[in-house]
């Protein structure tokens, strides 16, 4: 207690007298005392008559006196006193609680240690204050306080408040108020306990049970819900406003309500364990749960529940109660002898195959081993005992051991493992006894076909690798060491963790990887390992077993490298091919469309003056046309939908030709500069298609560099070499024409790179580019059979590296093709053609130079009109694609009734002809859209044609 509050800890009980006063009233009162008998005296003995000898002796019998009256009456008063002082001040101030004394004015009359420790204030601090200082509105106002105990008598008065401490911070306090009286004064006792530790716990409590992943209930002796935490809700599917309006009875699935009070009253005992039981969910549906639940007696009882969902642990018991049966049931079909040894060598369980041996085997009175599989039995162990060594150090031993059977001596073969609990301790040792008597005679035959079988190990193109259930290397093949880059130290550790750790700073992502022997050993693990320098290594793994134990993990690693790339590029060629085929399509109809546009704008042209009003009109039509014409082409040609003439050319050769065309192309501001390889190279494609490839990529680059900048063009021979294919996933090896195109341009991201080449993708704004031309330069290249790389980076530039094989064959020059002039004649032609406005153009056009026109729909009309016209019909000509019958189905049958017709094929797009072989060969073939001027000249050619 602290020495300046001792005086403020005490009641306002009775002062002790003090002693000066006291003494001085008994002397006055012996005086007074003396005096009336000294004067008395002279009355009852004669001579003392003198009154000063009477005031002398009083007054002196008084002193004389005076310290035996102090020692017999004031001092045990006085220390009556002192005594009940200290018991009060001890009393309030070794209180735990806080004492606080106040009158009806709420003015502060005492505070001890406990008050001072819990409102932050010294006891010389808050005396005389008011009580509002330390409790928020006053703890019990003078009119609350007063009418309340006045009206009801009563003494005391318990609530919560909330107080604050010096330091300006709330907390909760409970208050507890006495009302006494001392001497005429009422006096106001508060005992004060802060409860911020108590609201804490409750909290904890509270979030505890909340988030607890078992459920949580409290219920009354009726069974009814007093409080369910959130797991619960979950588990039954009822809210917890539902449950809190219902009983056990509600939601138990599996008692009836006897049985329910019977366990509960059963509960009340001490020494309870856990019982299983099943609820009944919201929806019908029941699931099994796990109760602890305990009882807290009081007024009202209490039981308290934890409940934890079992259903998943039951249906895992009886699925490993079947595959513990369907393993005994393996080990008792297998030859061998397997047998579970204690410690001490005693059988704890035997196979069928043992029992066999030693039909006489009793497990139940735990025999000892080497007593029981010896004849004569053995008094000790047998030397060499691998069992024993396997109890010594923990590992794996076999011994081949000779042993009477039925009078012949064999030879059994014992192999020794370990069966260690989840701390590591060895609790037995699991024998496996394999008769090796014929093998034991050939053992010539046996090193052979291990040597066959390391062998064939060493040969696989799997890496494998078997470790135990101690993370030991039990076996390995080379090919699982040059796979995994796995360092010879480490290997001759024989330690599977150092493994896993040079791993770890291989793979991009060693957080995934899960080491075997770490995983539920009886599960397969099937998995990818990528590493830093890209490869892809699948990995599956699978427990090994000794009967029923298993001992280890058995994992392969195949290297999948390669197969994953070659899937990429076969996904992307899928995709270019579908939307190849959609191209191609989408430009066999768009071709009908163009063939009578520029058809009708030819024979427009024809039939007016150069100086017509019209003709204007008409030649915007035309251009139109033809750019749409120009569009349908570059969809053919991704598509591959279009006929090349591959040639051997000479690759400088060609970038001389198209170098001037490109100067015009690119603008005057960009510099375009030309560095070919000294010696020609020759390769195998279309001319024009080079052309076409070198003018997308040339475009490409003037909008990058937004008209301003560098092009170079360049030219090389080269080799792909293996190291090329591995970095880049595809390739051939061999002889390459490389022919670089560089830009100084803004350059493209890595996302940006990679969808390129896809078509309709394209990084221009709306209005300013199709998204064909890249897609149009990777169908090319990858159509003459070579190969396209692109290397860019934001502000750097990009330069795309194509690469063509080399050929030694002799380059052939191309040839301009002439413009001949269309001519008229009287012959008859017969037209097939499904689509109307190309066949009423066509019709126009031949009659319009004379030449007498048959139409058909289709081709079963075009043959059935043929083979009315048969002797007047001159030449034939047909769509390729048409109703009913194609054109290549019906030229057949024409050629049965008039061998050696004429006829002309045309077509949108000439796949539809090239994909027969059988007329491929000589084919006269027109393709859409066509003008009249090359109708009419390829009419006249064979026509002519004898």
């Amino acid at each position: 207690m602290n020495s300046n509050s001792n005086s403020d800890l005490c009641f306002p009980a009775a002062p002790a007298p003090s002693p000066v006063r006291s003494l001085i009233i008994l002397l006055l009162v012996l005086f007074f005392v003396e005096m009336v008998l000294m004067f008395s005296f002279p009355f009852l003995l004669p001579g003392k008559d003198s009154t000063l000898t009477n005031v002398m002796d009083a007054t002196l019998l008084t002193i004389l006196c005076a310290p035996f009256l102090y020692r017999l009456i004031f001092r045990p008063y006085k220390r009556m006193a002192l005594a009940l002082g200290s018991v009060t001040e001890n009393v309030l101030g070794g209180v735990v609680d806080g004492v606080v004394l106040f009158d009806e004015e709420n003015i502060i009359r005492s505070f001890n240690v406990a008050a001072e420790k819990i409102f932050g204030y010294r006891a010389g601090e808050v005396i005389g204050t008011n009580l509002h200082l330390l409790v928020e509105n006053g703890c019990l106002p003078k009119a609350e306080v007063g009418l309340s105990f006045a009206d009801k008598g009563s003494a005391d008065h318990n609530r919560e408040r909330v107080g604050r401490r010096r330091d300006g911070r709330e907390i909760p306090l409970d208050i507890s108020v006495s009302r006494v009286k001392v001497g005429d004064e009422w006096i106001y006792l508060a005992i004060v306990r802060d409860l911020t530790e108590v609201k804490r716990v409750e909290a904890e409590y509270q979030a505890i049970i909340r988030t607890a992943m078992d459920g949580f209930w409290i219920n009354d002796e009726r069974g009814k819900f007093i409080d369910i935490n959130d797991t619960y809700c979950r588990m039954s599917g009822y809210s917890r406003e539902e449950l809190l309006n219902m009983e056990i009875r509600d939601v138990e699935a599996a008692m009836t309500d006897e049985e329910i009070h019977v366990r509960m009253q059963d509960i009340r005992r001490p020494g309870r364990t856990p019982f299983e039981t099943r609820h009944r969910r919201k929806d019908g549906s029941t699931f099994d749960v796990e109760i602890s639940a305990n009882y807290l007696p009081s007024a009202d009882g209490r039981f308290f529940a934890f409940l934890r969902d079992i259903t998943c642990r039951n249906r895992m018991l009886e699925n490993l109660a079947g595959s513990e049966e369907k393993y005994r049931t393996l080990a008792d079909n297998v030859t061998v002898g397997v047998t579970l040894l204690s410690p001490r060598m005693e059988v704890l369980s035997a196979n069928r195959q043992s029992h066999r041996w030693y039909p006489d085997l009793d497990e139940t009175t735990r025999p000892l081993c080497y007593q029981s599989f010896n004849n004569p039995p053995r008094e000790s162990t047998c030397p060499g005992c691998p069992t024993i060594l396997t109890l010594a150090d923990g590992e794996i031993h076999e011994a081949i051991v000779q042993n009477n059977w039925l009078g012949e001596a064999r030879h059994f073969r014992i192999v020794s493992s370990p069966f260690k609990d989840e701390a590591g301790a060895i609790t037995g040792v699991i024998e496996s006894v394999e008769e090796v008597t014929s093998l034991k005679r050939s053992e010539s035959e046996l090193r052979e076909a291990l040597s066959r079988l390391t062998a064939t190990l060493e040969a696989t193109a799997d890496g494998i690798l078997v470790v135990d259930l101690n993370g030991r290397i039990v076996s390995y093949n080379q090919k699982f060491v040059q796979m995994l880059h796995v360092p010879v130290p480490i290997l001759e550790t024989r330690d599977y963790f150092l493994i896993i750790d040079n791993l770890h700073g291989q793979l991009k992502n060693h957080q995934s990887f899960v080491p075997a022997v770490q995983e539920d050993v009886e599960r397969d693990i099937h998995d990818l390992l990528e590493f830093k320098d890209g490869r892809i290594i699948e990995r599956f793994c699978r427990p090994q077993r000794i009967g029923d134990i298993i001992v280890g993990r058995v994992s392969s690693f195949r290297d999948i490298t390669d197969e994953r790339k070659m899937e990429g590029q076969l996904r992307h060629a899928q995709k270019m091919e579908a939307i190849g085929t959609l191209t191609g399509k989408v430009a066999h109809d768009f071709n009908n469309m163009l063939t009578a546009i520029i058809g009708y704008c030819h024979l427009s042209q024809m039939q007016l003056d150069r100086d017509a009003p019209l003709m204007q009109n008409i030649k915007q039509i035309m251009t139109a046309a033809e750019r749409a014409a120009g569009l349908t082409q570059s969809l053919l040609e991704y598509s591959h939908k279009t006929p090349s003439n591959p040639q051997a050319m000479e690759l400088n050769k060609v970038v001389r030709q198209v170098g001037g065309f490109l100067t015009r192309l690119i603008g005057e501001d960009i510099e375009l500069i030309t560095t070919l390889n000294e010696r020609p190279l020759a390769i195998v494609a279309d001319t024009g298609q080079i052309e076409q490839v070198l003018m997308n990529l040339a475009t490409n680059a003037r909008d990058a560099m937004s008209g301003k900048g560098r092009l170079s063009i360049s030219t090389a021979a080269t080799e792909i070499d293996k190291e090329f294919i591995e970095s880049h996933g595809f390739g051939n090896a061999g002889a390459f024409a490389l022919l670089s195109v560089a830009d100084t341009g803004a350059g493209m991201d890595d996302r940006t790179c990679e969808k390129i080449f896809e078509p309709f993708f394209t990084t221009k704004s709306a209005g300013n580019g199709t998204g064909l031309g890249l897609s149009i330069v990777y169908g090319i290249v990858k159509q003459n059979g070579g190969y396209i790389t692109v290397e860019s980076a934001k502000g750097r530039g990009t330069i795309f590296r194509i690469y063509f094989p080399l050929t030694s064959g002799n380059t052939v020059e191309r040839k301009e093709e002439t413009q001949l002039k269309a001519q008229g004649g009287t012959e008859t032609i017969l037209v097939a053609e499904d689509n109307s406005e190309v066949k009423a153009l066509l019709v126009d056009v031949l009659q319009g130079y004379g030449y007498r026109v048959v139409t058909a729909l289709d081709g079963l009309d075009c043959v059935e009109t043929f083979e009315k016209n048969r002797d007047t019909i001159d030449l034939i000509l047909m769509d390729v694609m048409m109703p009913k019958k194609n054109g290549k189905e019906a030229y057949g049958e024409i050629e049965k009734l008039k061998p050696g017709m004429k006829v002309i094929f045309i077509s949108g797009y000439t796949a539809d002809i090239l994909n027969g072989d059988d007329i491929a060969e000589g084919l006269n073939l027109l393709a859409k859209p066509l003008s009249p001027n090359r109708l009419l000249t390829k009419v006249r050619e064979i026509l002519d044609n004898n």
